[in-house]
């Protein structure tokens, strides 16, 4: 990661300025943030397994752990907290890399950079990342390796089972 984020000093800490240090340095805390804007309306059920997966994958993302395999049953929040949440908190700590996701069908890729967009140009997104942002349009035209999030690659059912030579 870049240079630690540092909690604001007791004269100064706003509930603004506590609530978004714990976002930034907390990718538990993050999911629920992701969570609550993606879904509103349906409460998050915390689980331990929401605490396993996110732990694991904060390990990850500063480093100390290189391979993680997620295996849970569907609908247990895997896709949001890899997809778009993991995404979306390391570019916030490190915007200057490229991330690539990738997703067994171009529908669900999209579904996962749609929410990916939609969780980076959040205002309170914005306000614990400034220095994120997304490629204009127009920087993309200029420069298509410009940093950022599309669907970028599509796996076919058939192109997993082929065998391998």
């Amino acid at each position: 990661m870049n240079a630690p984020i540092r909690p604001p000093s007791p004269e100064n800490a706003s509930p603004e300025r506590i609530f978004r240090a714990i976002l930034a340095t907390d990718f538990r805390a993050f999911v629920d943030y992701v969570f609550c804007l993606l879904r509103p309306g349906i409460p998050l059920k915390p689980n331990w397994h929401i605490d396993a997966i996110t732990h694991q994958i904060s390990r990850v993302a500063s480093g100390d752990l290189k391979r993680l395999i997620i295996t849970v049953p569907p609908r247990h929040l895997k896709s949001i907290i890899a997809s778009v949440a993991l995404p979306a908190w390391y570019l916030g700590h490190n915007p200057s890399q490229r991330v690539v996701c990738v997703s067994y069908s171009a529908d669900l890729a999209r579904t996962h950079a749609n929410d990916f967009r939609r969780v980076v140009t959040d205002p309170i997104y914005q306000a614990v990342f400034p220095k994120m942002r997304l490629a204009s349009p127009r920087d993309r035209q200029r420069n298509p390796y410009h940093p950022t999030w599309t669907p970028l690659c599509h796996v076919d059912r058939w192109d997993l089972d082929r065998p391998r030579r």
